[in-house]
């Protein structure tokens, strides 16, 4: 930073630091704010055309950024952190095989996860898609993310996927769980077994893949959500949806991988 070329290079006696660099975006205006989207976008497609990758993996979600009291465009929502702090929930796009965000969606901290996220997945997938045609696209998301719209983006756009599904939501969940007697063993924690389903509202099925993990110690929660999650001494147990069309044990190592984002986070 210190190079003298590179300072006579820009006219400059010397280069800004991170703290006059962040006084200067606090003071743009929404045109200048999506340039500096737009050009972030753009160095991350040049980092992947140079490693000439054949599958990206595409991770969504939210963040929450605690604020000052006074910061604009803040709210108070959801911070286990800093309870009742004023914070943004931002959303991301992270691609995993280079540990790179590829996009972010600002939002005031009092939002959904799932808070503008379909047209946030739709642009992004859009603009990969244009940056780096042939490439396959995958991406996982939490719970937050499961609707059926979100779903059927991600299909039509032929996006393979991974989804969590959220047991309260779903009710008839727990009865299949419940109900079930054998478990496949994939390996010496988790067993699963899976079937074409679909909730009443939906209009076509798809695959939803049931896991159960061998545990150490009884889970521990609030006693409500007995009401909607199964229990068993010993195991906990959850869904995924996908359109992988790959073994169990592959599926399950995909969507894990998502902890590489919550590093990222970190």
């Amino acid at each position: 930073r210190d190079d003298i070329l590179v300072q006579r290079l820009l006219g400059l006696r010397c280069l800004p630091d991170v703290a006059t660099v962040s006084r200067a975006l606090a003071s743009a205006d929404a045109a200048s704010v999506e340039k500096l989207r737009r050009l972030c976008r753009e160095l991350v497609v040049v980092r992947l055309r140079s490693l000439g990758l054949r599958r990206l993996t595409l991770d969504f979600d939210g963040s929450v950024l605690s604020t000052g009291r006074h910061a604009e465009g803040s709210a108070v929502g959801f911070n286990k952190h800093k309870k009742g702090a004023r914070s943004y929930y931002p959303l991301f796009c992270t691609i995993a095989q280079v540990g790179q965000v590829f996009d972010v969606l600002h939002r005031p901290g009092n939002v959904h996860d799932s808070h503008d996220a379909q047209q946030f997945i739709r642009e992004c997938v859009q603009r990969l898609r244009s940056a780096l045609p042939g490439v396959r696209l995958e991406a996982r998301l939490d719970s937050a993310f499961f609707s059926q719209e979100i779903l059927r983006l991600l299909e039509t756009a032929g996006v393979e996927f991974t989804v969590s599904v959220p047991f309260e939501r779903l009710a008839a969940l727990k009865a299949l769980v419940e109900r079930r007697w054998h478990w496949w063993p994939f390996n010496r924690d988790w067993a699963y077994f899976e079937q074409r389903w679909h909730p009443k509202s939906w209009a076509a099925p798809a695959r939803f893949v049931f896991l159960r993990q061998r545990v150490v110690q009884q889970h521990k929660g609030p006693l409500q959500l007995d009401l909607f999650v199964p229990r068993q001494l010993g195991y906990e147990f959850t869904v995924l949806v996908t359109n992988k069309r790959t073994w169990v044990r592959q599926v399950v190592a995909f969507h894990h991988g998502r902890g590489a984002q919550e590093k990222l986070f970190g």
